[in-house]
């Protein structure tokens, strides 16, 4: 069971996943949306141990007597099935038809393109939307937001110190530069075996000169998953809803804005409980589609525009960010 559905059969006996869920399982077929007897075969899993696949805003029981003495619920109340934490924040963010975009700075990054059929690479993980026929085929920067938590955690100081460091100092931190390879990287390398790295320090450079460099760091490990869309041709608008707690710093999403050159807009609210609250809506009948959902309970904060001004610059500084992971990969690979 995975972990919602193992919370949710304690409050109503169900034994279900929804078919966005089963995508992860590695048992499952994407083109039949049903358990694949041939990958049940390698394992010898007998298919009945698998749960009831359902929609992810299907009604799956209600809660309990004894689940609602331990939690203070309403005995009867219909429970919906749910679904992935990341498709709910993509539903959030209002990304709901093909060539809208998410950018991610959580622990992990990640960008996600709203697409019309799956899109098979190595480099991309592929899962089908809410909105039937659609898909959010999202790349991943291993260490994201857990760069910069890890550089606070190590070096001291509190995020907004950091970045009142980091913005006394010019863009390109004098030379310094950071690979945020702390864990290995996925996109577009998918090798477990890369290092966190800083290079070109020098001796007057300061915390803040670190600090600067980890957020441009990982803005081109960005850049890097966005490079591969395009790559693949996966068609995408030149704005990007903006989610996950690095969003929060207006340091970070600038220099994602222009390194990126995308136009970033920060929603009042995205994050997965606010996208399962918009579901939980839908299958109770307050909405009578995601389309009017979000028409509803969506709304825009802030919106960070590209300097293009710093686009050449941030492209000159990614060939370098580039020729630094070849030249250093075969030495992680010794």
């Amino acid at each position: 069971m995975f972990a919602k559905d193992y919370v949710r059969h304690r409050l109503t006996g169900d034994y279900v996943t929804d078919t966005i869920e089963a995508q992860g399982s590695m048992f499952f077929n994407s083109s039949t949306m049903d358990w694949s007897p041939e990958l049940c075969d390698v394992l010898k899993l007998d298919m009945n141990m698998l749960p009831r696949l359902v929609r992810p805003d299907d009604i799956v029981g209600q809660i309990l007597p004894e689940a609602a003495k331990q939690t203070g619920l309403k005995p009867g109340t219909p429970v919906l099935c749910g679904t992935t934490d990341t498709v709910m924040e993509v539903f959030a963010s209002s990304a709901i038809r093909p060539g809208q975009m998410t950018v991610k700075l959580a622990t992990a990054g990640r960008i996600c393109v709203i697409t019309e059929k799956a899109c098979p690479s190595p480099w991309l993980i592929n899962y089908s939307h809410i909105v039937p026929g659609l898909w959010y085929p999202g790349t991943a920067t291993k260490s994201c937001a857990a760069s910069y938590r890890w550089f606070r955690d190590v070096f001291g100081g509190d995020y907004r110190e950091l970045d009142r460091l980091a913005s006394q100092v010019v863009p390109g931190c004098e030379g310094i530069m950071f690979h945020p390879y702390l864990n290995g990287e996925l996109t577009p390398y998918a090798d477990p075996l890369l290092s966190g790295s800083f290079i070109g320090i020098r001796a007057n450079f300061g915390k803040g000169h670190f600090a600067r460099a980890v957020l441009e760091g990982v803005a081109l490990s960005m850049l890097d998953c966005l490079d591969c869309l395009e790559r693949l041709d996966i068609e995408h608008d030149n704005h990007a809803t903006i989610i996950g707690g690095g969003g929060a710093s207006p340091l970070w999403r600038q220099i994602l804005a222009d390194t990126l050159q995308l136009e970033l807009v920060q929603n009042e609210r995205s994050d997965s409980s606010f996208g399962s609250a918009m579901l939980a809506g839908i299958a109770a009948g307050m909405f009578d589609s995601p389309e009017q959902a979000v028409g509803v309970c969506t709304r825009s904060i802030s919106r960070t525009q590209p300097n293009a001004d710093m686009s050449g610059f941030y492209r000159d500084m990614f060939a370098k960010y580039k020729a630094v992971h070849d030249a250093l990969a075969p030495v992680y690979h010794q």
